[in-house]
């Protein structure tokens, strides 16, 4: 029997036309097909949401899906760019592929439709977009997600499959892809608030993984892409772009005036980052097994004192 789908379905708000194909497409997406296997609900909502609205709006000039054309498609993915522009192209091409496979279009307007591949190595990102990012991170589990990119350069998938064991909260460690290193500040606070968020709600997981869901706190799987990016990239944002431009990243030179996220201070003012030590007291540095000098760190004391 198939499951609801009250979520996702569109219900009165389209046209017939459009109704009636869209809601068989989230049901085959939803329970799977002759050809085709179930899709997650995350998925389904990611598809659904960019799909919904659009149909809506062609819904006013058609009667049907079999009326949009090529040119409909590119009208409506033209103003797009990043993230969104791939989300929608993708969710289309999922419904007229449906559509053209069980006979409701006559073609698929979608074949042929390309869209250009996003590049994570992008221009270092503005106050007003990294502004924007704190506003989208307003949950701990996306705070850390967020916090792990911009201070430890991690990928999603590092995000995604760091461990427990892979944290030392009262020594200030942490491995990252089989990388043990010293756990910054700003990662130390909101790898805190996660994880008391995540004792509270889910005591007795199972689950070995740092970031886990309601989907995982019952298994040992890691959480899904989605559910790391969150927000992020139906906005634009990705997390390739905050480890990549963030300047507390070690991947690029660090500002030398402020963090590129507040949370790095619990003060209304930033603290200035610690540029990288010179050649000469870098040996000096590493011989006293001081900590490295991370972003954040308001009781590093200079080189060369005691």
């Amino acid at each position: 029997m198939l499951r609801e789908v009250k979520h996702f379905q569109p219900g009165g708000e389209l046209a017939p036309g459009f109704a009636g194909p869209t809601r068989q497409w989230l049901l085959v997406l939803l329970d799977s097909g002759p050809r085709a296997r179930p899709r997650s609900e995350a998925t389904i909502y990611a598809y659904s949401r960019p799909a919904h609205l659009i149909l809506q709006e062609w819904g006013r000039t058609y009667d049907h899906l079999r009326e949009v054309t090529p040119s409909d498609i590119y009208a409506v993915l033209q103003p797009m760019s990043g993230y969104p522009r791939n989300n929608t192209a993708q969710a289309l091409r999922s419904l007229f592929r449906f559509a053209k496979r069980h006979g409701l279009v006559f073609t698929d307007p979608t074949a042929g439709v390309r869209t250009p591949p996003i590049d994570p190595a992008m221009t270092p990102m503005t106050d007003d977009e990294i502004r924007a990012i704190e506003g989208l991170a307003v949950r701990p589990a996306e705070r850390l997600a967020v916090a792990l990119a911009a201070e430890h350069a991690a990928r999603t998938s590092a995000i995604r499959h760091l461990k427990l064991d892979d944290v030392d909260l009262p020594n200030r460690r942490i491995t990252l892809a089989g990388h043990n290193q010293r756990l910054g500040d700003l990662t130390h606070r909101a790898m805190r608030d996660w994880l008391g968020r995540r004792r509270a709600t889910w005591p007795h997981s199972p689950n070995p993984h740092v970031l886990i869901s309601k989907r995982t706190a019952l298994g040992t799987g890691p959480v899904s892409h989605i559910f790391v990016r969150f927000s992020l990239g139906d906005n634009g944002f990705s997390i390739d772009r905050i480890r990549l431009t963030g300047s507390c990243t070690r991947r690029l030179p660090p500002d030398p005036t402020r963090c590129a996220f507040h949370w790095c201070s619990t003060s209304t003012t930033p603290p200035p980052c610690a540029t990288r030590p010179s050649p000469s007291t870098s040996s000096a540095t590493s011989s006293s097994n001081r900590p490295s000098r991370n972003c954040g760190n308001a009781h590093q004391r200079p080189p060369g004192t005691t």
